[in-house]
């Protein structure tokens, strides 16, 4: 199942540079469908709730350096598997953006 994340009161920090995804053996992972190359990249979402780090995968590298990152279409998929269990995240980009002004507190989400 995957299901749409609404992203619009949420601001996305990079922490470090994209990385390749790999496999078990260290190559790296390409899309089912379209054979493009896999990149995992780790970011902070921060929230009114307060903040979690998230791994997201795109097909492609982003170009984008450690800070602040706008991120398209972002999913998220639950999997499990034997007695582990988790959410993969996966979006259509991960884009740099200027340090957002900070969002006033007391909003209603």
């Amino acid at each position: 199942m995957r299901m749409e994340v609404r992203t619009e009161r949420m601001q996305f920090l990079a922490t470090r540079q994209p990385e390749p995804k790999t496999d078990g053996d260290g190559r790296q992972k390409r899309d089912v469908r379209t054979q493009e190359l896999l990149w995992q990249t780790e970011l902070v979402v921060i929230d009114a709730d307060g903040a979690d780090v998230i791994k997201v995968t795109t097909e492609g590298e982003p170009k984008i350096a450690p800070g602040y990152v706008q991120v398209a279409e972002l999913v998220a998929m639950p999997w499990a598997m034997g007695d582990r269990s988790g959410v993969a995240y996966r979006a259509r980009s991960i884009t740099a953006v200027q340090q957002p002004a900070p969002s006033r507190s007391g909003g209603a989400s």
